[in-house]
């Protein structure tokens, strides 16, 4: 155990909606401003595992939130399939084995051991995320993993602010925040205000952050997505996971009129259209919807999906007010895909750079958010503020499971 009260060893875990995997990462931080990025891994699921959460995720999307109602779902499909998982802790432990193979990979390669973790963040896989409704559910098992690394675990870190009335997403900003903050200390000119660091993953969202912004004055919100809607497609045209580095993409063109029908009809919530949808807002997976794209080549349909995916993030920001950016900050996986990452340059104006151009590893920082986010939680410092989740005032959360 590490004796410094201010500083604690953290390591934070994330499993996104690509559900491609376990970002793993180990930090030293006090929950405030100081912070040391020691150490990260990355365990990827098969793709068994993967389908097993799909349909983890649509057996709880489709009885909205209702367990007993999932866990028949699950019932029903396991006896048709392979699967050996047939209901949602079967599933849930599976996953939190996963976590925990994960958080001990990450310390046989780093120069530390379990004694040495003060804590774990364990965010958790989400399964379903209405705040409307006031349910958020993340699979994973806080006090199975708490007991078998013999380490304290927080989960459960949205609960608390969707309760309240909040969002209870993003919960990045106040670390977007902190690496802004790092960045400009150790040079003034690397960064223009206002700064929009836009995390890419399966849904986008960004953090809009002005010059001398305190942790109340941030506003984020998600923008739309990411790269949920081209690997849906993919998936379902060709039966690959993505358009791996814009392959197909490449070569086709912008369909204006699937452009149209997209800003339209590919993200209703309650019959209202999320781009016109005033602040706060978040995403769940389920909220979006692929339209019939049968009509279009393979090439022409990826374009045209990569180029929503950077039209709603420069809309968003638009929209949310901000009318001239200083620089945009990019992180997640969605960027790896050059074509998203040229038809949003082709639309932002303003400096343009990536997480690693200011020294961060932008495939890493939600895993460290939780580990950072963890500490905050086990010292009542608030995680969600009314400019990030919409919450009335600032909001701790996270449950603590101990050994």
């Amino acid at each position: 155990m590490n004796n410094n009260q201010q500083n604690k060893l953290a390591i934070g875990l994330m499993s996104g909606t690509s559900k491609d995997g376990i970002d793993v990462a180990l930090i030293k931080t006090d929950g405030q401003q100081a912070l040391q990025i020691l150490a990260s891994h990355y365990l990827p699921y098969d793709d068994d595992f993967r389908q097993t959460l799909h349909i983890a995720e649509l057996a709880t999307t489709v009885s909205y939130g209702n367990r007993q109602k999932a866990e028949a779902y699950l019932q029903s499909y396991s006896a048709q399939s392979a699967t050996s998982e047939s209901s949602l802790a079967d599933i849930e432990r599976s996953s939190t084995k996963k976590h925990i193979a994960a958080v001990k990979r990450l310390i046989a390669n780093a120069d530390y051991s379990l004694n040495d973790i003060d804590v774990i963040g364990y965010h958790g896989q989400t399964l379903y995320h209405n705040p409307s409704e006031r349910i958020t559910i993340q699979l994973g098992d806080g006090p199975l993993m708490a007991r078998e690394l013999s380490v304290e675990v927080v989960n459960d870190f949205r609960s608390n602010d969707v309760a309240q009335g909040g969002q209870g997403a993003p919960l990045a900003p106040i670390y977007h925040h902190l690496l802004v903050q790092r960045c400009i200390h150790e040079n003034p000119e690397a960064l223009t205000f206002p700064i929009v660091f836009v995390n890419c993953g399966g849904i986008a969202n960004v953090t809009i952050i002005h010059e001398h912004a305190t942790e109340n004055d941030l506003l984020a919100f998600d923008t739309g997505p990411g790269n949920t809607l081209i690997n849906q497609f993919v998936q379902l045209r060709t039966g690959e996971a993505m358009d791996t580095h814009g392959h197909y993409g490449k070569t086709g063109q912008v369909d204006k009129d699937m452009f149209a029908k997209l800003y339209e009809a590919s993200c209703c919530k309650a019959g209202v259209n999320y781009y016109h949808a005033p602040l706060p807002k978040s995403l769940d997976i389920s909220d979006f919807h692929l339209p019939d794209m049968q009509g279009l080549s393979l090439p022409d349909a990826c374009r045209t999906l990569e180029a929503f995916t950077a039209y709603t993030i420069v809309d968003g920001v638009k929209a949310a007010g901000i009318t001239q950016v200083g620089t945009w900050l990019l992180a997640g996986g969605g960027w790896r895909n050059p074509v998203i990452l040229d038809e949003f340059k082709a639309l932002a104006q303003g400096e343009i750079q990536q997480a690693e151009a200011i020294g961060y590893d932008s495939d890493m920082l939600e895993a460290q958010l939780f580990a950072y986010l963890a500490v905050r939680s086990q010292r009542g410092l608030a995680l969600s503020f009314p400019g990030t989740t919409g919450v009335s005032q600032p909001m701790t959360g996270g449950v603590l499971h101990r050994p």
